[in-house]
């Protein structure tokens, strides 16, 4: 396998296999290197995807791989990226098998990782009825009892979008709910609970919320809950080429992808809190788009 690529792409999930497509249809040596470890993993369905609304996350990221092998100027390799640093005019890439790459361009598509908390049964119900995102998930949870797992501003604000999928919704805030008297006055209008009971447990049947159990041993019946969680970048790597990385934890792009540091760009969720498949696919298609006309820029001389 040849080690010299123009463009390198960290991460092979949906931002990472739209960039490497882009990429082997505009004719630009492209490696994609891929851990196989993509944030969305826990959960069995995927939605707000035209065409594959409902599949598993898993099964259409195998259909993108298998776009790729038609595109002789794009390779992929399941392996983990453990160091990066800059070599004169290119990227030289470290893997833990101790394989180095070369490249002009880095594309990062490493999404993100999410800080779950060890309460029991909460990983076990995460991305199933443990969820984040109304319009990934919301439709399935409609109508259902269901919870939010935050405090202060962030559960107000919360409850006020989620109340559109369901009624019967209730607060819990795992301890004080820091909220103002007039936000609690607003919830208690329309009959949105607020419950400050430290959490226990999280009991389930196989990844399906059943209720939530308190340091009291009382309980609560639950169907769905939706959970504020914060998120990291996945590894240091951006971090230690001086990429700028915003106070959410996130890399900050601009339009066009590009980062602090030149030539490297980002896409998918690792840059936006707004977490989708489409984003990320969208996302990758402008990294790909950007990184190519810089390959050509740089290859022909017009000046």
């Amino acid at each position: 396998m040849k080690k010299q690529f123009e463009v390198i792409i960290i991460g092979g999930s949906f931002a990472g296999l739209s960039a490497g497509l882009t990429l082997g249809r505009s004719l630009t040596p492209t490696l994609i290197i891929d851990s196989g470890e993509p944030c969305n993993a826990p959960t069995p369905h995927a939605h707000n995807l035209i065409t594959h609304d409902g599949k598993v996350p898993g099964e259409i990221a195998h259909l993108g791989k298998k776009d790729l092998e038609k595109y002789d100027h794009v390779e992929f390799i399941n392996n983990r990226v453990v160091h990066i640093e800059q070599k004169e005019d290119q990227f030289l890439i470290l893997t833990d098998t101790d394989e180095e790459y070369f490249a002009e361009q880095i594309i990062f598509a490493t999404g993100v990782k999410d800080l779950l908390p060890e309460t029991k049964g909460f990983k076990e119900c995460w991305g199933k009825t443990i969820i984040h995102c109304p319009y990934c998930h919301g439709y399935e949870a409609k109508n259902t009892k269901t919870g939010i797992l935050a405090k202060g501003e962030q559960a107000f604000e919360k409850a006020k979008m989620i109340f559109h999928w369901t009624k019967d919704l209730t607060i819990f805030t795992n301890g004080p709910h820091e909220m103002t008297a007039e936000q609690l006055e607003i919830l208690s209008k329309k009959n949105i609970s607020v419950l400050e009971k430290e959490i226990k447990s999280y009991l389930h049947d196989e990844g399906k919320l059943e209720a939530l159990e308190f340091m009291d041993n009382t309980r609560m019946e639950l169907d769905h809950l939706y959970a504020l969680l914060p998120t990291a970048q996945p590894n240091s790597l951006a971090i230690d080429l001086g990429i700028e990385i915003s106070e959410s934890g996130h890399i900050v792009t601009n339009e066009f992808q590009t980062t602090s540091q030149p030539k490297i760009l980002a896409a998918g969720d690792g840059t936006t809190p707004m977490r989708s498949l489409s984003q990320a696919i969208a996302q990758g298609n402008i990294a790909g788009v950007v990184a190519n006309r810089t390959y050509i820029q740089n290859k022909y001389d017009f000046e």
